[in-house]
């Protein structure tokens, strides 16, 4: 049988108990939705740089392009500069 003070303490124990358990799911949970919001900002950067990419190749193809139809036109570039 136990003393009274022996159940008082089993019982402040078992609170205790219970309230880091709680505590520690939801340190738990939180984690988890930081990891999400870690995982799809690490993703919405690859796709960021990969149309940066994308997007300088295209310039660069373009300018590519200006300048050869400049050279076969015969344009001098003080006009173009004016332009």
């Amino acid at each position: 049988m136990l003393s009274s003070s022996q159940h008082i303490n089993r019982l402040l124990y078992c609170r205790c108990f219970q309230k880091i358990t709680k505590e520690c799911e939801k340190t738990k949970a939180d984690f988890a939705s930081f990891e999400r919001k870690d995982i799809k900002l690490r993703e919405d950067l690859k796709h960021e740089k990969g149309k940066e990419k994308k997007l300088d190749a295209t310039i660069a193809k373009v300018q590519i392009i200006y300048f050869a139809c400049l050279s076969k036109s015969h344009i001098s570039l003080r006009l173009i500069r004016f332009w």
